[in-house]
């Protein structure tokens, strides 16, 4: 998420956004919402999805089947079955003939061809070959990629740094990442060792200090050492941005701060 200030919320049906305070800002209109990137929030009316700005008006409008956040300058968008890449005026960048694509990171993006991930740069031309069961997006200079139902780091030349070994794994985040090894996720080091030990049922990325992770059917927010620090009480819980992060209870959506206190009741 965007440290822009302003965060989605579900009024009777539709999205709006509100701010740090909890005050509307953008009033509910859209049928989906999804958080600010790089100046523009991604929105669906009517089924086709466009983006608005901080003022809430279009700025691409909807005209899309699917729509990604900007990362980099670029979104992937598909319409009739067909994936390209948009810049931040709407205009299409990169046309592909892929089966998915993923978002840019590091200069280049994940792309799915014959069943098979490999990476493409800002030109569409493919800079890592097609050769993995799956790829995700780079962060922090780390991308994870599935090899023999494993996963492992590459870098952006497609060199192994980190082997095929862990059964699930989520992007590097202030220099973690979760792991899942045999039914329970912890977190390792961009060396690949085990810094917080498996143990939570499920697990999130770091922001801003905090992970979100799952214990005994709840989840709540981990400290770097692997204390807790907000005790497990959601259904569900993201990321911190701007010192808030969105939670549900009993599929109610909410935001608490730091504190574990809401500043957006899901009861209201």
């Amino acid at each position: 998420m965007e440290l822009i200030g302003l965060y989605p919320v579900l009024f009777g049906g539709l999205w709006g956004y509100i701010n740090k305070e909890g005050s509307v800002v953008i009033e509910p209109q859209f049928d989906r919402a999804h958080n600010f990137s790089e100046g523009k929030a991604n929105v669906m009316i009517d089924y086709e999805w466009g983006y608005i700005n901080r003022n809430g008006k279009f700025v691409i409008e909807p005209k899309f089947d699917v729509a990604g956040p900007f990362h980099e300058g670029l979104a992937f968008v598909e319409t009739k079955g067909k994936w390209c890449y948009i810049n931040n005026k709407g205009k299409i960048i990169i046309k592909t003939n892929f089966e998915n694509v993923g978002e840019f990171s590091e200069g280049i993006a994940p792309v799915m061809t014959d069943d098979e991930w490999g990476y493409i740069n800002r030109n569409g031309k493919l800079v890592i070959k097609p050769k993995f069961e799956f790829a995700g997006a780079f962060r922090e200079k780390l991308g994870w990629v599935k090899t023999n139902g494993k996963w492992g780091c590459i870098t952006v030349e497609g060199n192994i740094v980190i082997e095929p070994q862990f059964d699930r794994a989520g992007y590097f985040s202030e220099g973690l990442a979760w792991v899942e090894i045999r039914g329970k996720c912890g977190y390792i080091d961009k060396s690949g060792n085990m810094v917080i030990m498996p143990q939570f049922d499920e697990s999130s990325h770091f922001s801003e200090g905090l992970a979100p992770v799952k214990i005994h059917g709840k989840w709540g927010y981990i400290d770097k050492n692997g204390k807790i620090f907000i005790e497990p009480q959601f259904n569900k819980a993201s990321l911190f941005a701007g010192g808030l992060a969105a939670v549900i209870i009993d599929g109610d959506l909410g935001y608490i701060n730091k504190n574990g206190d809401y500043i957006w009741n899901p009861t209201r």
